[in-house]
């Protein structure tokens, strides 16, 4: 526990050159909720996905570029530290929709031919059973990519895995898209108190916009839009506040065999009151701090629901930044089992 105040104290230093030109106030609001809302919630997210992927006998997962960078980061590092026999790759696919400036096409074309190529180099046309970690709040990236791996010669079923979702594509359905803190069915409280831009603002990918393969060096690799990601710096620094929280977690409750104590439903709860509290009734400082995240240049503000009626006297009406480093408290006297299922 006395390590903790030393890594929100790294995290609010480490904004510094992020927040330079901006109050001191929405630094140390963007840092505490960093922190103390959003790791946790990803933590949890990452150790549900590799319970559930250990006993449905993957031996591979495949985090979709995207928002499932910082997740990549989290899985890898547990699965060294706690010994578990999963392999877990970063996989650079287009995103929505599946078309791109150079003609990125399921049927033919060469970039078609150039992103089977890559498929296959991967190992998504092998034997090895794996699931993919997906970004977005639909599966119709998991139903394109499913449907060129078929025409590739897969023949394998392919699943994956979601922080929320909130429809299912054509022809998938929850025995292919396992999600865990909202389904399409329910859910309905998790989903009124949730900024989906908000989340993919923060766990962005520090890469740009993918429009297109190549093949370099005897390898098929992944070609960048030259604008490149404008959030890359913040996303750097957090991928390394990151690690830190990691680190902290994996030595300090040790081996993956100490993780039979954990509560899974109490976890949830926990994870549903930080984003709920977080994303439905944000400080002013915290309003002014995320509100002008963007996913990419194009894209709106990541607003937070800070419309919702606020009571006089409430926590959330400007002391909630101290309220989040208090969060620490709840989540850390908790640490943990395989996660729950579907």
């Amino acid at each position: 526990m006395k390590r903790l105040p030393r890594l929100y104290e790294c995290s609010e230093h480490a904004y510094g050159d992020y927040m330079k030109g901006r109050a001191k106030g929405q630094e140390e609001a963007w840092a505490a909720a960093y922190c103390y809302v959003f790791l946790p919630s990803a933590f949890l997210y990452v150790l549900w996905v590799l319970a559930h992927a250990l006993r449905c006998g993957k031996r591979r997962l495949y985090f979709l570029s995207g928002e499932s960078y910082l997740m990549y980061l989290i899985a890898g590092h547990v699965c060294e530290r706690w010994q578990f026999p999963l392999e877990c790759r970063y996989l650079y696919l287009p995103g929505e929709p599946w078309q791109t400036a150079k003609d990125i096409r399921e049927g033919s074309g060469q970039q078609a031919a150039l992103l089977r190529g890559y498929l296959e180099q991967e190992g998504l046309l092998g034997e090895v059973p794996y699931a993919l970690v997906c970004g977005g709040w639909s599966s119709g990236r998991q139903k394109r990519l499913c449907r060129l791996l078929k025409k590739a010669g897969h023949r394998g079923r392919t699943e994956g895995y979601y922080f929320g979702l909130h429809s299912y594509a054509e022809g998938m359905g929850e025995k292919l898209c396992h999600a865990w803190y909202f389904a399409p069915a329910g859910g309905g409280w998790k989903k009124a108190f949730f900024s989906r831009e908000l989340f993919d603002c923060v766990f962005a990918s520090p890469e740009g916009e993918i429009v297109g393969y190549c093949v370099s060096g005897g390898r098929y690799v992944p070609v960048f839009g030259a604008e490149g990601n404008p959030h890359r710096k913040r996303i750097e620094t957090e991928a390394a506040v990151l690690l830190q929280y990691a680190e902290y977690y994996t030595g300090d409750f040790g081996s993956g065999k100490d993780r039979k104590g954990r509560n899974p439903r109490l976890e949830m709860c926990v994870v549903t009151w930080l984003l709920s509290s977080f994303m439905g009734f944000a400080s002013a400082e915290e309003e002014r701090a995320f509100g002008s995240c963007r996913t990419g240049s194009g894209s709106g503000p990541a607003a937070l629901r800070g419309a919702r009626p606020r009571r006089k006297g409430s926590r959330a009406g400007g002391r909630e930044v101290e309220g989040r480093k208090r969060n620490k408290a709840v989540f850390f006297c908790n640490p943990g089992t395989d996660g729950q299922g579907d």
